[in-house]
């Protein structure tokens, strides 16, 4: 998957760099310092690592690259970035494109961007986009040298961090954190609501004062309503008609709009066909440059291998001479070894024939003394065996008469026993046939009862099933229902504390607040003219409501008067107010500086007027046009002021961040008030009251469900219980005949083993009655054979002693004759052993001689084929150089061509695009008057829209299906005077007004005291099982824990036992965890034992077996959780040749699926690399790569200059 990484101002890379990284084993090597690691970095970096101490870093603009010194000093960068390029052919990612391009920025103001494939994004995106790839800053697809440290030398209960990383379980511990922060908050709640309830009753005393005052407010309302519908349906009709003579005008200009479109469509796939084959032509202009480029490539490099070879051959014919006088000399040498070599081995053949006369003269008399001695043993044993015989025999004599007389009395005895037990086994059998019958009547009673059993335990599997399926939807409703009065009661809340804030009209100075109080207080003199504030009087969206908070500005808390008695009485002192306040004339409002004239309709980021944003009643329609006409509302600040120095300079121009233009060229920026403002605030509550409407709905509808699923559950439950205690007393049943059952066949069991017993022993008895008879007669027959035997071995001693005398004679005289044998033996086996060594030493030096002179053979061998390779590869340059200089001339004719015809087809393009551009023109202005007249008719539509949803907020009434509405009263017909209805309107807005604040829900509250009371104790009841769902979550969440994490270890376990074998070559390892400890909290403890040595503790481990068991164990772990590529940061830093062998096997092991990048010292390691990169600092604090080969690089890890000066050739 990683295919390259780009770096540009990434801490000491100060220049853009590339990394490509083909299939197989990368290695990057350089001194310490060279920023190799800088490489690990930048891939975590762009991977989401937050943290800057892992970085290397204080912060996260230390990885910007921060300037150079010395003679080329350079200055820092602004910004530091790098991109990530993944191989997604095989679309492992969820983007349609070969190459994916992840990259991350950094500003030195600590601003962070990320992109992929050039597209602004967001971290979360990156992290969604690499998640299920096992690629990661928390993944082992980076493993750094402190890893490896930490996976031996930290505590069991540390370690075990590592191994719930690679479980996965850390979101569950989250989850599990969640819960019980959620449980704390539920048990919070249960202690607020069982305060709430107390308050309940102190309510209903102020209730009952306000009723009667709710009482008047609710007449009055009701009339204004009636009045405000009739006149609505009125303004409705008017708006359809003139509606309907607009489509007309419509209909006409989209036909000429129509008609333009048409012919510039089809004349666009023609200039679009001519830009196609421009794109083509253009396409195989740079391809046939790219060959010609390549071919000049290919020119050079043939001239300078043809001159490469040349040189070889001169060194060749050089090297040959020499070779043929050292193989002369040697030839020379081996003739005098060979004669040397000669000579001492027919010496040596005399000295092995005297040594074998010696050596079967001192075997025969070896032999002669052996056979004398086996004669003289022989005698002495058989002399001795009669010896002991004879006494044997004399003993078995007296034996044999005392075990006559015993047989004959065992005899009597053993024919009493057979006649008791056969009394015992006849009793036995009958007991045992009464038995038999006993267990088949108690194996038939069992069968039924398991029948039936059977079948109870089917009907309480269904029965348990709808239970359990039952209590499932319960619970889902009743989460719900939980859900939904937390959002009734955030929004309740919310509603409350704005109802306070307008209630204390806070936002409101404090001139203008005493005002309006006075004025609610009484409507006598000036106070008649106070109609409210500025925003009293307009009605907004809450998307919209922002924007004209900003628009409106202070003055959304001036004073709206009707009248000319708060003015005067302010000019001549005889009002006196307690504060500043701001007034505006109903009828002669202020436009805010700007020109209502301007029509910026239709211009580029325009939204619209801010007027058409709001809602005003019909009286104050002309008001809200003269104080927001003038104000135009756009996208962007750069809009509004590019509009301001065009045709809006006349005008004020709002953003929809909330950024001013006025119309004297005055822009106010920066961020909005998070507070808003009063308009804001009331376009809020009317939303909240609206959700609170359709939330009420859902919760009576989703009580409703609980209540049915609460009654369900209750009958399945009841029947689960009766059908376990009908299961459990068959069960009682089923077990008394089990343990019957089993006390009959144990009894069976009994009898049989004691009629088996008796039987055996009769058996026995009758086997010994038979045993004892034939035992006494062979008895009283051996007693008198023995008497005979003891007579003959008495004569036969005495022969087997003579003879022993005469056989020591013998063996004397031979014992003298091989003393001098064996020292004639001795004296030719030294004479052998000498010649020997010299024979052997001499065809040593006769062989090294010989392997000289093949080695120099081999060598002219060698050079002669090389020469012959030479010459051939000096002859295909030859050619090539001729070929590729044809084709280069070639493709230089091609080029012209295709830049003439390229030419030709441009200018017919441009023909067609200018025919195109009239039209368009055309277009425009048909466009610009269908514009004008849509306008129009949005204006109608939005006084339309306006109308009804003032209708709709303020009655709930959909005046769109009202076609009539009757007149109010008798006093108005259908064709009564508007200006009566308005009068009466504003006569009864005055009386609402005048009466003040009220309580409407006064009237219903007293009713719903007791409701209430259901509800909160309701509520209760729901926070209690909450309470006890979230324990119950805790619980699974831990079980969910603990079976992952131990079985992730099992299988890591398992991998790493093989991969620890497999890399020493033998040996132990195990996981274990902790004893007598949960798996959530237990430690982990490591076990390595290499091969050949003894179990200890871990710390008496050498450096490199250390790390390389951690290496094994990550592997193990990285097996357990694959990535496509795997970073290694200096992690066989500790090894040893031999554990860097063992090391690079186990990495190979893996590269059917992964490939591996390693930041090394190691010559070992790079021997493995199919891509080599070095790092090298020639500028102080720059880094740069440079291409390597193996010998540019000595033990240390340093890069021969050579190397540096040929990549900057290169370059």
């Amino acid at each position: 998957m990683l295919k390259a990484l780009e770096l540009s101002g990434f801490k000491s890379f100060a220049d853009k760099t590339r990394f490509e990284f083909p299939p197989g084993i990368t290695v990057v090597v350089g001194p310490n310092g060279s920023g190799k690691s800088n490489i690990v970095d930048a891939i975590k970096w762009v991977l989401g690592e937050q943290s800057a101490k892992s970085l290397r870093g204080k912060e996260m603009s230390d990885v910007i690259f921060k300037g150079s010194s010395g003679s080329n000093a350079r200055r820092p960068s602004n910004a530091a970035q790098a991109t990530l390029v993944l191989d997604n052919t095989e679309r492992l990612l969820g983007i349609d494109s070969d190459e994916v391009h992840i990259s991350r920025r950094v500003y030195r103001s600590g601003d962070t961007e990320y992109l992929i494939n050039g597209e602004n994004s967001r971290l979360k995106d990156i992290r969604n986009l690499i998640r299920g790839t096992g690629v990661g800053t928390d993944a082992y697809s980076l493993i750094e040298q402190g890893k490896v440290e930490r996976m031996l030398s930290t505590s069991p209960k540390e370690r075990r961090a590592i191994f719930e990383e690679a479980a996965g379980i850390s979101r569950f511990k989250a989850k599990k954190v969640e819960a019980e922060r959620r449980l704390a908050r539920v048990h919070g709640n249960l202690i607020r609501l069982s305060d709430i309830v107390e308050e309940v009753g102190s309510r209903y005393r102020s209730v009952k004062a306000q009723a009667s005052r709710a009482a008047r407010y609710k007449e009055f309302s009701e009339r204004l309503q009636h009045l405000r519908t009739f006149a609505g349906v009125n303004d409705w009709k008017t708006f359809s008609e003139e509606l309907a003579g607009i489509n007309s005008i419509v209909e006409e200009q989209s036909a000429i709009a129509k008609e333009h479109a048409e012919f510039i469509a089809a004349e666009s796939g023609k200039a679009k066909a001519f830009e196609e084959q421009l794109d083509a032509l253009t396409e195989r202009l740079s391809e046939v440059q790219e060959r010609s480029s390549t071919v000049r490539e290919e020119l050079a490099q043939n001239d300078s291998q043809l001159q490469i070879n040349q040189s070889r051959l001169i060194d060749i014919d050089q090297r040959k001479e020499e070779l043929k006088a050292e193989n002369e000399q040697a030839a020379k040498r081996t003739a005098e070894l060979s004669a040397r070599v000669k000579q001492r081995a027919e010496e040596l053949d005399k000295a092995e024939i005297d040594f074998r006369d010696a050596s079967d003269q001192l075997e025969k008399l070896t032999a002669e003394q052996s056979a004398a001695d086996e004669a003289l043993l022989s005698l002495r044993a058989s002399g001795e065996a009669r010896r002991n015989e004879y006494r044997d025999l004399a003993l078995l004599v007296t034996q044999f008469g005392k075990l006559v007389s015993s047989s004959d009395s065992k005899l009597q005895a053993s024919q009493r026993d057979r006649d008791r037990l056969s009394g015992v086994v006849e009793r036995l059998q009958k007991d045992l046939n009464e038995q038999k019958q006993r267990h088949e009547e108690v194996l038939a009673h069992q069968h039924q009862l398991k029948t039936e059993a059977e079948r109870t335990d089917g009907r309480l599997a269904e029965a348990r099933k709808s239970f359990d399926q039952y209590k499932q939807e319960l619970g889902g409703r009743k989460e719900r229902l939980s859900e939904l009065r937390n959002q009734q009661s955030g929004l309740t809340q919310r509603a409350n504390v704005i109802q306070e804030l307008e209630k204390s009209l806070e936002g409101v100075n404090a001139g203008a607040r005493e005002l309006l109080q006075k004025s609610q207080q009484s409507r006598e003199g000036y106070l008649g003219d106070v109609v409210g504030l500025v925003a009293d009087l307009v009605s907004v969206n809450v998307q919209h409501a922002g924007i004209v908070d900003v628009a409106l500005g202070d003055i959304a808390q001036y004073i709206v008067v009707d009248g000319r008695q708060l003015v005067d009485g302010l000019s001549s002192e005889q009002v006196k107010l307690d504060g500043r306040v701001g007034l505006v004339q109903l009828s002669s409002p202020p436009t805010l500086g700007a020109d209502l004239r301007t029509d910026l309709s239709g211009e580029a980021g325009i939204i619209g007027r801010a007027n058409e944003l709001v809602q005003v009643e019909d009286r104050y329609e002309q008001f809200a046009q003269s104080l927001l006409g003038g104000t135009w509302v756009c996208k962007t600040l750069a809009d509004a002021v590019r509009l301001h120095n065009g045709p809006g300079k006349t005008v004020r121009l709002v953003t929809l961040d909330g950024e001013i233009v006025e119309s004297d060229g005055t822009i106010l920026a920066g961020p909005k008030s998070v507070t808003g403002g009063i308009v804001s605030r009331r376009s809020e509550l009317r939303a909240i009251k609206k959700n609170l409407m359709g939330l009420k709905s859902e919760i009576d509808a989703c009580r409703e469900q609980v209540a049915e699923l609460t009654e369900l559950e209750s009958t399945a439950e009841s029947q689960v219980q009766k059908l376990i205690e009908e299961n459990t007393g068959l069960s009682s049943k089923l077990q008394a005949e089990t343990d019957k059952a089993d006390q009959v066949l144990g009894r069976i069991g009994s009898l049989k083993d004691e009629l088996a017993a008796a039987n055996n022993e009769l058996a026995q008895t009758g086997s010994l009655l038979s045993t004892i008879t034939n035992a006494l007669t062979s008895q009283q027959n051996d007693l008198a054979k023995n008497e005979l035997a003891v007579s003959s071995l008495s004569q036969l001693i005495e022969k087997d002693e003579s003879d022993a005398r005469e056989a020591q004679k013998r063996r004397d005289q031979l014992e003298r004759e091989l003393t001098k044998a064996k020292v004639a033996v001795g004296k030719f086996e030294q004479q052998l052993e000498s010649l020997q060594a010299q024979v052997a030493d001499e065809r040593e030096q006769l062989a090294q001689q010989e392997e000289r002179s093949k080695h120099f053979g081999s060598r002219i061998s060698d050079d002669a084929s090389a020469r012959d390779a030479a010459e051939i590869a000096i002859k295909e340059a030859t050619e090539l150089i001729s070929k590729l200089t044809l084709e280069k001339d070639e493709l230089a004719d091609k080029l012209a061509t295709m830049n003439k015809e390229r030419l030709e087809i441009d200018g017919q393009r441009r023909e067609i695009t200018n025919a195109i551009n009239q039209r368009r023109d055309a277009l425009k202005q048909a466009e610009d008057k269908l514009t004008q007249t849509k306008i129009r008719t949005e204006q109608i539509n939005l006084q339309r829209t306006q109308l009804m949803e003032r209708m709709r907020d303020d009655y709930g009434i959909d005046i769109t299906t009202l076609d009539e509405f009757e007149a109010p009263n008798e006093e108005f017909d259908e064709n009564a005077e508007r200006e009566e209805i308005d009068q009466e309107i504003s006569q009864l807005r005055k009386k609402l007004g005048q009466i003040g604040s009220v309580n409407l829900e006064a009237l219903n509250e007293l009713e719903e005291l007791e409701t209430r009371y259901n509800h909160l104790n309701g509520q209760y009841e729901d926070l209690v099982e909450a309470k006890e769902t979230l324990e119950k979550i805790i619980v699974r969440i831990n079980a969910d824990s603990r079976k992952i994490f131990v079985e992730t270890l099992e299988a890591i376990r398992t991998n790493f036992q093989k991969l620890f074998r497999q890399t020493f070559g033998g040996g132990k390892a195990d996981i274990i965890l902790e004893a007598d400890v949960d798996p959530l909290d237990a430690g982990v403890e490591i076990i390595a034992t290499p091969p050949g040595k003894p179990e200890f503790n871990n710390s008496l481990l050498s450096g490199g077996e250390k790390a390389l068991t951690a290496v094994s164990l990550l592997m193990a772990i990285f097996q357990f959780r694959p990535s496509p590529f795997c970073v290694l940061d200096e992690v066989d830093a500790p090894f040893d040749e031999a554990n860097i062998g063992r090391f690079i096997d186990v990495l190979k092991s893996f590269l059917g699926w992964t490939k591996f990048v390693i930041v090394t010292h190691s010559k070992k390691t790079m021997t493995a690399a199919t891509t080599l990169y070095g790092i090298t600092m020639q500028e102080s604090g720059v880094s740069k790569r440079v291409s390597v080969r193996f010998e540019d690089v000595n033990e240390d890890g340093e890069i021969s200059d050579e190397a540096i000066h040929r990549d900057d050739d290169a370059a």
